[in-house]
């Protein structure tokens, strides 16, 4: 699992945020590859039961679906902190560390809910495998992310 794990972060989290424009963000062949491809790393990793799957895949859906109202926001803001990134004020920095705050705490409430939906369908185990595949993307995507991230001054 690691090779694709890796893989997959590499296609989902292959950008740098500054200098990227948030309108080209939307980019339907590259995005739908993304969906595709951690879809497939999810399927391989989870090997939902058949008759669970039905219940499962909506459910996963509905939560990538919600996910990207917080990637699109996060993309925004990263590509905002570029663009001030020489001249920032104390104030622009403030409401950057809210709102990326308020970013993380909404991916995780979205995340906990999703959980909880999931529960209904799928065993203790299953819950906490997709939790940790779950994580370790979002942990694989976000080191990348950062990586090209200057540290402010």
């Amino acid at each position: 699992m690691n090779k694709a794990l890796i893989c997959a972060a590499l296609l989902l989290g292959g950008f740098s945020p500054f200098g990227m424009n948030p309108s080209n963000a939307d980019d339907k062949p590259r995005g739908e590859d993304a969906v595709t491809a951690r879809r497939n790393l999810v399927e391989q990793s989870m090997k939902v039961d058949p008759a669970k799957a039905n219940k499962f895949w909506p459910l996963y859906d509905k939560y990538q679906k919600e996910l990207d109202h917080f990637r699109k926001a996060r993309l925004e803001l990263l590509s905002s902190m570029g663009e001030n990134y020489d001249n920032m004020s104390e104030s622009d920095a403030s409401l950057i560390l809210e709102q990326r705050l308020k970013i993380e705490r909404g991916r995780m409430e979205l995340l906990e809910r999703t959980i909880k939906e999931m529960s209904l369908i799928l065993s203790k185990r299953e819950l906490a495998r997709f939790l940790q595949i779950e994580l370790k993307i979002k942990a694989f995507i976000d080191a990348g992310i950062e990586e090209e991230i200057p540290i402010l001054q």
